[in-house]
């Protein structure tokens, strides 16, 4: 994103997930626009004033950089275990919709494509262990992998400053909440749309910044209070990690919120079964 041949400030250079393995040494520059120069392991240095952080869960910039903290969110969203694989299409016409059931300590997406199966097991280790989930889930299946299973770790949350300085985090590298209504994706574009009505033009104002950390923190905010609403309304109480969900304690000042969200649910799914 180069600017104007006589501006001197760059925007130019954008850490991606699919890159960040590359990145041998970060060190802090002083000066103006709090530059950062970012070393690969070849050797050649990047020099820039502005940063998108995209590379993922690592935070390479934003986190390991600038160490601007987490905020975890495991107590009401205690999931933070994956294992997934896709499988081979049963027999039979392909379902035109994605299935999630709840089971013993977390619960299991199937998503039907044309030539396979995604699914995976979205756990809590507290709760069942990696080994104990991996073979649950590969008894449930409804075809013959493709592929070994892979366990994904995770913890739902965000980052305490998604903007810090000159370095400003999207998508994984903000934060994640786990994938029940995949609202990852929904997050990332916000992030995007945000940061382009906030672009800095001439200098970096703090007072922008917080605007878009105060505005990216009641997006992830919103997400939360709805996936909380999907565990802490259960009736089943027939494992301890259900126990658990159905009668945590959730934000005080959230709970209108969260019973406002649980109606407006039932309400929509009601209006939904009465025009079929």
């Amino acid at each position: 994103m180069d600017r104007a041949a006589d501006d001197t400030r760059q925007f130019r250079f954008i850490v991606s997930a699919e890159d960040s393995d590359q990145y041998a040494d970060l060190k802090p520059l002083t000066g103006r626009f709090m530059s950062h120069r970012v070393q690969l392991e070849s050797g050649q240095v990047f020099e820039g004033d502005f940063f998108i952080d995209c590379s993922g869960f690592r935070g390479l910039l934003i986190e390991q950089s600038l160490h601007s903290g987490y905020e975890n969110w495991s107590k009401w969203l205690p999931c933070n275990r994956a294992v997934a694989v896709s499988h081979a299409n049963p027999d039979g016409p392909i379902t035109p919709y994605t299935r999630a059931t709840a089971l013993e300590a977390g619960w299991q997406w199937r998503i039907p494509l044309q030539i396979r199966i995604g699914a995976g097991y979205v756990f809590c280790n507290s709760y069942l262990s990696e080994d104990q989930a991996r073979e649950t889930f590969m008894s449930r299946l409804e075809g013959a992998p493709l592929a070994d299973p892979t366990i994904l770790k995770f913890v739902g949350g965000h980052r305490k400053q998604m903007w810090n300085k000159n370095v400003v985090s999207i998508g994984l590298a903000a934060g994640f909440l786990e994938p029940l209504e995949s609202t990852s994706i929904h997050l990332g574009q916000v992030g995007i749309s945000k940061l382009l009505a906030l672009f800095p033009k001439q200098e970096f104002n703090q007072a922008v910044i917080n605007r878009f950390n105060r505005e990216m923190l009641a997006e992830y905010v919103n997400v939360r209070d709805f996936l909380i609403a999907h565990y802490k309304t259960t009736e089943r109480e027939d494992s301890p990690f259900w126990k658990y969900c159905k009668y945590m304690d959730i934000l005080h000042g959230r709970v209108l919120d969260i019973a406002d969200m649980i109606g407006l649910s039932k309400a929509a799914m009601g209006n939904i079964v009465q025009n079929i």
